[in-house]
């Protein structure tokens, strides 16, 4: 940590790493931070914060900005976070508490990050699991606590699933189109499909019969013919 300047304009310097720290802690320590800074009480933990307390943390950030001022900072930083609690997609809304396949887990998050002031701005994070992967992209608010994230989500790409090979053929050409608008606040966010299954058969069945391609033998590597 480095300060320098006169008394009334000090400037503050750092470079901060983190190993196996706790994300419910960690944010727990942030949001009773800001809460004293703002003379307020500190607000109770969401409902996911309270469900990461497996979830680990590993962080290196070096940044620079006014030693009173947080959200003055600017710099750059790296983020691994791993353990159950991560994070989890029902892929068929409340059918996925019936069908647990559909319902995406994820344990591990990998990304590089800026900070620009009150902006946290991540131009890709890699999310895996034991039955999906995701690779998103987007930006947080800190002084408004908001997200605003897109997705691609590719089920089953890591999982070992005993139906992979039947599930994954049937969803492969999915996979492209399974979009994900993640916004909202943090305590709250909110999962919207971009362009989910049913937006892709609206449009496929919306699109004129004379327009369609034909359609592949999936069990055959032999295209099939074409029409006389």
């Amino acid at each position: 940590m480095r300060l320098s300047g006169p008394a009334d304009r000090r400037k503050l310097g750092f470079a901060l790493s983190l190993r196996e720290g706790s994300l419910r802690d960690a944010a727990t320590i942030l949001e009773s931070f800001s809460a004293r800074r703002r003379g307020v009480a500190p607000a109770a933990n969401s409902e996911y914060i309270e469900g990461t307390a497996q979830v680990r943390i590993g962080l290196d950030l070096t940044a620079e900005g006014d030693a009173d001022n947080p959200l003055s900072l600017v710099g750059t930083g790296h983020a691994d976070l791993s353990g159950q609690g991560l994070g989890r997609i029902r892929l068929l809304g409340l059918l996925s508490e019936l069908l647990n396949f559909t319902a995406l887990r994820f344990d591990t998050l990998r990304t590089d990050f800026t900070l620009d002031r009150n902006t946290l701005a991540f131009p890709h994070v890699n999310i895996t699991g034991p039955d999906a992967a995701m690779s998103a992209r987007g930006s947080y608010l800190l002084d408004r606590k908001e997200l605003d994230f897109n997705a691609r989500i590719f089920p089953f790409q890591e999982s070992s699933f005993i139906l992979k090979s039947v599930v994954g053929l049937v969803l492969t050409p999915l996979s492209g189109v399974l979009e994900v608008k993640l916004t909202g606040r943090l305590d709250k966010p909110e999962w919207a499909f971009v362009i989910g299954p049913t937006n892709f058969l609206r449009s496929l069945f919306a699109t004129p019969a004379k327009e369609l391609p034909p359609v592949p033998n999936l069990f055959s590597p032999t295209p099939p013919a074409p029409a006389p």
